[in-house]
């Protein structure tokens, strides 16, 4: 996707020794590519000590999210994938100051689309099948913008899905009841 989406190439990557790393596969495609894989020695992670501090402070910001929101914890892969897109839209000194996300693609990224996690949001319900007197909108909670689409992912506590929807109106300062929070793992409907 780098290389095709923004025209550079992946010269190093250096990881741990973690299996999803280390196959005969994966050493061959690097070395097609002409990219050089380092890695850590066995059981040191603060050789990997960048990879260790963001993954700290992606759970730590996480965290935050998820107790502010009054979601439980089966919404960590949200509220962690959430905290990642805000990090990579933030800008950063070791950047000099700019994005990762602008230093990637060459334009200043929109934060327009980042609001407070878990937020009520009403979302427009559209199709032939409402009577004349059904309700228009839903209420649901804001778990973060769609990736590759213009929408926002969003979750049913009535229906215990995620679902997206691009037209919707959002309520920051009104955080869902914690009575709605789910203790089972949440479906993503797609």
């Amino acid at each position: 996707m780098i290389e095709v989406q923004y025209g550079k190439a992946i010269k190093c990557l250096h990881s741990d020794n973690g299996g999803e790393y280390i196959s005969q596969k994966l050493e061959s495609y690097f070395e097609s590519k002409g990219t050089i894989h380092t890695t850590t020695a066995p059981n040191t992670p603060e050789q990997n000590g960048v990879a260790e501090r963001k993954n700290r402070s992606l759970v730590e910001s996480a965290r935050c999210m998820l107790i502010n929101s009054g979601l439980s914890e089966s919404f960590w892969a949200e509220a962690i994938a959430y905290a990642n897109d805000i990090g990579n839209a933030a800008p950063t000194k070791a950047l000099d100051k700019i994005s990762s996300n602008e230093l990637l693609t060459g334009i200043k990224p929109s934060v327009s689309c980042f609001k407070v996690f878990g937020c009520r949001a009403m979302a427009l319900i559209q199709g032939d099948h409402l009577t004349k007197f059904a309700p228009r909108t839903k209420e649901l909670v804001y778990l973060g913008p769609e990736n590759n689409t213009t929408g926002y992912k969003l979750w049913n506590p009535l229906t215990r899905k995620i679902v997206h929807n691009r037209n919707v109106k959002f309520f920051e300062q009104k955080i869902p009841s914690p009575v709605l929070v789910p203790e089972q793992p949440i479906v993503n409907s797609g």
